[in-house]
């Protein structure tokens, strides 16, 4: 479906800075240490859902000190 009116007129986002880390393996990695951890509470304590142990191990993480907000992209 083409965009039509002032959004179609704007440029994709710019590439990342060579500078970061590569690419997306730093945060495959991190979402593969939640799983791991959540298999593990599960396994610990079988009452609790591994989907349910993950949502709240998702929560805690984005609210640790220091931990940067990901940009949102404007529409």
């Amino acid at each position: 479906m083409a965009l039509l009116g002032e959004r179609a007129k704007t440029r994709a986002a710019a590439p990342a800075p060579p500078g970061r880390a590569h690419g997306k393996l730093p945060g495959l990695g991190l979402a593969a240490l939640g799983v791991a951890l959540a298999w593990g509470v599960h396994r610990l304590v079988p009452g609790v859902p591994m989907l349910t142990a993950a949502v709240v191990l998702g929560i805690v993480a984005a609210h640790l000190p220091g931990v940067p907000r990901p940009r949102v992209c404007p529409l």
